[in-house]
C-alpha cells in the first residue's frame, strides 16, 4: 500500500501545483485534472484496503452467504438503478453456510457489481444467484455488458491494470485478495458484447485451528 500511496500522492501534488501555474497551456489543464482525480481514487481504494485488512485478524463467523448478500442489495441497488440497470437477486432455495468475515465479503461484492455496473448499458442487467455445487456454496453475478475482450482476461486482477476500452483499478485485485483470505476461488468467464460472469467458489467447510492447536471442521 505504501508503495503505491507515496508515488501517487506525488503525482497529484505535481499535478497540483502545474495547475495553479499561469503559464501553463489551456490544453494541458483538463489532462491535468484528468490525472489528480485518478490520483485520489487510488488514494482512497489504497486507504480502504488498509482499513480493513488491519481488521482481517477478526474472527471468522459461519453464516449464511445468502443473508450477507442480502445485506449488500440496498447498498449498491441505488447506484445501479442511477445508471438504468435493473439489478435481480437470486439467493438458492436453502442456506449456504460459508465461514466468512463479513465486512471483507461485503467489500468484495460491492466492487464486482460496481465493475459490472460500469460495464454495462442502459437497460442492461446484473443477476446475482448463490447455489451449491461439489462441496462448494457458489456466488455468481453476471451482467450483459460489453465484455471483457480474450486477450485482457489474464490481466483483470493486475493492480492498476488499463485496457485500450477501460481502466479495473485497484478493485478486482482487492476482491481477489478477500476470496483468498476466505480459502475461495474467483474466476470469470466473459464474451465481448455478451456480458461478464464473476464467480466466486467457498468452501462449505475448511479448518480452523483451536486454542489447543489441533485443527477443527468448521461447521
Amino acid at each position: 500500500a505504501d508503495k503505491i500511496r507515496t508515488p501517487t500522492a506525488v503525482i497529484g501534488l505535481t499535478c497540483k501545483r502545474m495547475i495553479e501555474k499561469d503559464d501553463v497551456p489551456e490544453r494541458l489543464r483538463p489532462r491535468l485534472m484528468h490525472i489528480m482525480e485518478e490520483t485520489e481514487k487510488l488514494e482512497h481504494i489504497v486507504s480502504e484496503f488498509q482499513s480493513h485488512f488491519k481488521s482481517r485478524k477478526t474472527m471468522f463467523k459461519y453464516e449464511d452467504m445468502n443473508s450477507v448478500i442480502a445485506s449488500v442489495i440496498p447498498v449498491v441497488e441505488n447506484m445501479v438503478a442511477g445508471k438504468g440497470i435493473e439489478l435481480e437477486f437470486r439467493p438458492s432455495d436453502n442456506p449456504l453456510n460459508v465461514n466468512v468475515q463479513r465486512n471483507l465479503f461485503q467489500i468484495a461484492l460491492s466492487h464486482i457489481i460496481k465493475n459490472s455496473a460500469e460495464s454495462t448499458p442502459v437497460g442492461g442487467r446484473i443477476i446475482i444467484s448463490t447455489y451449491e455445487k461439489n462441496d462448494m456454496n457458489v456466488l455468481e453475478v453476471s451482467d450483459t455488458g460489453y465484455g471483457i475482450n480474450p486477450e485482457d482476461m489474464d490481466r483483470i486482477f493486475d493492480p492498476v491494470f488499463s485496457s485500450k476500452d477501460r481502466r479495473f483499478g485497484m478493485g478486482l485485485p482487492l476482491v481477489k485478495r478477500i476470496v483468498w483470505e476466505h480459502m475461495g476461488e474467483i474466476d470469470v468467464a466473459s464474451r465481448p458484447g455478451k456480458g461478464t460472469t464473476f464467480k466466486i467458489s467457498l468452501p462449505i467447510r475448511w479448518y480452523q485451528q483451536g486454542q489447543d492447536g489441533v485443527a477443527t471442521a468448521a461447521g
